[in-house]
């Protein structure tokens, strides 16, 4: 499949997506009509989201 390319299963269109960061590509669930194939995959998005927490927190630490 290509990149940006859409296809149904069990009543769900499902749209062709490649991962920003580790090129790794899969299909994610369409949730609009306008959306761009480019999607995080899960492990990427929860280096992401663990590297952006904890600097939050330790903006949080340094307030205190």
């Amino acid at each position: 499949m290509q990149v940006g390319d859409t296809y149904r299963d069990n009543s769900q269109t499902y749209i062709w997506s490649r991962c920003p960061i580790c090129l790794s590509e899969r299909g994610v669930r369409k949730r609009s009509y306008i959306q761009v194939p480019q999607s995080l995959c899960p492990e990427c998005n929860y280096l992401k989201s663990k590297r952006e927490m904890t600097g939050l927190w330790d903006f949080k630490k340094a307030q205190i």
